[in-house]
């Protein structure tokens, strides 16, 4: 279910072109507690039924792997994109209206969601 939820926030924003900055962080976050939970399933090689009944390394156990270096490369390539996305953390100074990717008040249409802009002008 936590890689699920990152998959649907990927998603979402390639069908429809708008994100919440806060989802997409969550979506990172998620990811990579996916892949943390992925590798945890190995534990079950520590377990007494699993040194009972000589347990061996097969094809699930190599899934396992796969999907969990999957989410690791998905939580890298979100946190990577999201400095394209313009999600980057905005230096909070005394002169805010100095800096040029704050948002004046009559610029701001909603203040969580960006719409990237569109490609046919």
């Amino acid at each position: 279910a936590a890689g699920l939820f990152s998959l649907s926030v990927m998603w979402h924003y390639l069908f429809t072109g708008v994100l919440s900055p806060r989802f997409w962080t969550a979506a990172i976050w998620v990811s990579a507690s996916a892949a943390i939970l992925q590798m945890l399933m190995l534990l079950f090689f520590g377990t007494n039924t699993c040194t009972e009944n000589d347990c061996e390394w097969g094809v699930g156990s190599s899934l396992v792997l796969v999907t969990a270096f999957s989410w690791v490369i998905l939580a890298i390539e979100m946190k990577h994109q999201a400095s394209h996305l313009g999600m980057e953390e905005v230096p909070q100074t005394d002169h805010s209206e100095n800096v040029e990717m704050t948002k004046k008040k009559s610029q701001a249409n909603s203040s969580d969601v960006y719409r990237p802009p569109s490609i046919m002008a």
